[in-house]
């Protein structure tokens, strides 16, 4: 079900929105380029920022993973927890749990 905004009876400073929220109510509003357009352009935005967090998501989750191996490997050659932990960032709990 659509719903209609009367962008006229809307206030810009009762909106609590990103930017580009805000962008998009000033160019509607305004009477700037074709709604559809818009909010397509404003969709596209989005997904390419939800892509963005994954990849980050993802390389944080890698980069974490591999410090894991590393200290799994560093604990079979006979190195110290404390140590382990010092030179790869993780705790020594995290170090303990592996």
């Amino acid at each position: 079900m659509p719903i209609f905004l009367d962008f006229n009876k809307i206030k810009e400073e009762d909106l609590d929105g990103s930017f580009e929220f805000l962008t998009f109510f000033r160019m509607l509003k305004h009477g700037h380029g074709n709604k559809e357009d818009l909010s397509m352009t404003l969709a596209q935005q989005w997904k390419n920022e939800g892509i963005e967090e994954g990849i980050e998501k993802g390389i944080e989750k890698g980069i974490e993973k591999d410090k894991r191996d590393i200290a799994g490997r560093m604990k079979k050659e006979g190195m110290q927890t404390e140590q382990i932990a010092r030179l790869t960032g993780l705790t020594q709990e995290e170090v303990e749990e592996i």
